[in-house]
């Protein structure tokens, strides 16, 4: 008997092993930071994929992604993807939302099964975890150049060019397979620029070999004029990616379907231009610093349908930075989505939306449209538009925006002064995890020398689900969400009990004994209540609620609390947080303070990964920073999952 179970034992564990068997592929041994993916195995209609990983060859940067997973394929019809992760799926996403794609789990085999009818990008993610994602690009078919036909063919294989040198009307392509270890000048002057240059393909652009460099400048273009980027991947970049600059301004640059991702370092600027005629369409960027820097002379610019993700650093769209002036307009931002926007720090904020002029200059009719912000990094603000010269900057219109970020509102936008303001601003269908915004109020917004800001509400609802992870059970899809719920408590729900303080105290306490918490009538932020946290003593004035079964039902993972605060005269610095009681001590989680003020409410809020060891006891608590006394106002608190 024992012999028979040894047996099957074993011939179980022959089975386990082939269904994770290695795809033959590529010898990548001489590849820097790409290796085949030990995350994920995908099908496509039945037959297995090669899937790529980009690797963290560095500790530099403040994050916590280590890989990315990704692959392409030709899409001629819909097909259906199955995806098996090497870890045990609990929940998933796939993203963005907008995309609509939902996925079918498959508890017996830990798969998911989704069908994909056009060409587009997709994001899966597995337990609420921003690493370890897996990148989907299902491609339209393409008719590849013969070999001959080009300056730069790059066949299937492994290549080592080294930084190539470009001249005009010179063709490169990456031929799918190609994996190449390389870069690109293409460098002209003022009389003579260069000219009619294209790089395309569907290769991998690879630069894990490279150290870290700021000013690296993968594809670096000085003095252009007509260039196309298209339909490569980069993975692994040491520092600036599309640095196109020059003695005079380049003129007509296009990137379309580029797939930019592992950029883990500092510095990782995507699109760094001044450029009159920049497009960029249909590509999917993930980096670590600013997304595009559009500085010097910049007109007439186009970016649109695309996916942005900042891992930690930068934002996504920042006007300036450099210290060579500006000159912009007709910037036209339209039709994209923002996977996240980082946020870099608390003593820079940065967001999807920035600017920062440090010379003098003028910029006119720069307009977002249909931008969707799914989330965004600690620290970081939703808006951030800084003139620290003077300078002119008028008309700039945010048109039908959706900020679905759970923790972070506040943003700021601020003229260099009364004599040199940012001025005709115009905020028209913007939402806050779908609620219309009708005042700088109800976004966080501070305004600082600004003139004519108006709000805009047409009525114009979101159509964009709020709601958050599916969970690994085999259920059928509701048509109102793009993902189902997680039992007992729901994803993106706020599990707090009488959060905007309609049921008076209940459930509520104050934190030390000299405090005391009062629900007060007619001063809520919507609603009718809110409370009111006293104290006569130094030390801290706050209030908590036990959490403790809250956070069991639920389980670790990221965690967004957040408030609004005020104050009935005066100001007061004011933070909320998380304390945590487990088998190995006492952890306390706080957001940075926020000074509330008596003439509007103020967020403050945080995201965090909660971990514990045998959770014994737990609260959330909001309090004045230590050795501050008084009173404040509280309302629409915020503990989702």
């Amino acid at each position: 008997m024992l012999r028979f179970l040894w047996i099957i034992t074993i011939l179980k564990a022959v089975i386990l092993m082939s269904s994770v068997a290695a795809l033959a592929g590529p010898d990548l041994s001489s590849v820097e930071a790409l290796v085949q993916s030990d995350d994920y195995q995908v099908w496509v209609d039945g037959a297995e994929q090669f899937v790529f990983k980009s690797l963290k060859n560095t500790n530099h940067g403040t994050n916590n992604i280590n890989s990315m997973s990704f692959l392409t394929f030709t899409l001629d019809e819909a097909k259906t993807v199955k995806i098996k992760p090497s870890i045990n799926i609990k929940t998933f996403e796939i993203r963005p939302y907008v995309a609509a794609v939902i996925g079918e789990p498959n508890e017996r085999d830990n798969s998911i099964s989704l069908v994909i009818e056009r060409p587009q990008k997709l994001i899966v993610t597995v337990n609420n975890s921003y690493d370890r994602v897996l990148i989907i690009s299902a491609e339209a078919p393409i008719i590849p150049p013969s070999v001959d036909s080009v300056e730069h063919y790059f066949g299937p294989g492994i290549h080592h060019p080294g930084r190539l040198d470009l001249k005009s009307n010179d063709d490169v392509y990456l031929a799918d397979g190609a994996i190449v270890e390389g870069c690109f000048n293409i460098v002209g002057s003022k009389d003579r620029p260069i000219e009619n240059v294209t790089i395309t393909g569907r290769g991998i652009l690879s630069l894990g070999e490279w150290p870290h460099k700021e000013a690296f400048r993968v594809f670096r273009g000085d003095d252009t004029k007509n260039v196309l980027i298209e339909g490569i991947t980069v993975v692994n970049a040491p520092g600036w990616v599309i640095s196109f600059w020059g003695e005079s301004f380049n003129r007509n640059l296009t990137v379309r379907n580029v797939k930019m991702l592992g950029n883990f370092r500092y510095n990782t600027d995507i699109v760094q231009t001044g450029t009159d005629g920049l497009t960029v369409e249909d590509c999917l960027f993930q980096s670590n610093d600013d997304t595009f820097s559009l500085n010097g002379i910049c007109r007439n610019v186009v970016i649109r349908n695309n996916i942005f993700w900042n891992i930690y650093n930068g934002g996504v769209f920042m006007l300036g930075w450099a210290t060579n002036g500006y000159d912009w307009a007709n910037i036209n931002i339209y039709d994209n989505v923002i996977f996240r926007a980082g946020g870099c720090c608390d003593y820079d904020p940065k967001g999807p939306f920035s600017m920062k002029t440090y010379t003098d200059g003028k910029a006119t009719d720069i307009t977002f449209k249909n931008i969707i912000v799914e989330d965004i990094a600690p620290y970081g603000n939703w808006i951030d538009f800084n003139m620290k010269q003077k300078g002119s900057i008028k008309g700039l219109v945010f048109d039908n925006i959706d900020i679905l970020s759970t923790w972070q509102v506040g943003g700021k936008i601020s003229g260099f002064s009364h004599e040199s303001p940012i001025s005709d601003i115009t905020f028209k269908d913007l939402r806050i995890l779908g609620k219309c915004v009708e005042s700088s109020e109800q976004c966080g917004l501070q305004l600082v020398n600004i003139e004519a800001v108006r709000f805009e509400n047409t009525g114009l609802a979101t159509t964009l689900p709020i709601g958050r992870s599916a969970p690994m059970m085999e259920a059928e899809p509701t048509q109102s969400s793009k993902s189902a719920t997680i039992e007992p408590e729901a994803a993106g729900a706020n599990i707090l009990l009488n959060p905007s303080f309609e049921d008076g105290i209940e459930y509520w306490a104050a934190t030390r004994s000299q405090c005391s918490i009062e629900a007060v009538e007619s001063c809520g932020r919507e609603g009718s209540s809110a409370m009111m946290v006293s104290c006569p003593q130094n030390g801290a004035t706050g209030m908590h609620q036990d959490i403790t079964e809250q956070l069991r039902r639920s389980g670790p993972g990221p965690y967004t609390y957040a408030a609004y605060v005020r104050t009935k005269s005066g100001e007061i610095p004011v933070h909320l947080g998380l304390k945590i009681v487990d088998g190995d001590g006492t952890h306390y989680h706080p957001s940075p303070d926020v000074e509330a003020g008596s003439n509007s409410w103020k967020p403050v809020q945080r995201t965090h990964d909660l971990i514990w060891n045998e959770l014994k006891e737990a609260y959330i608590y909001i309090e004045t920073a230590w050795g501050k006394s008084g009173t404040f106002i509280i309302d629409d608190c915020i503990l989702m999952r």
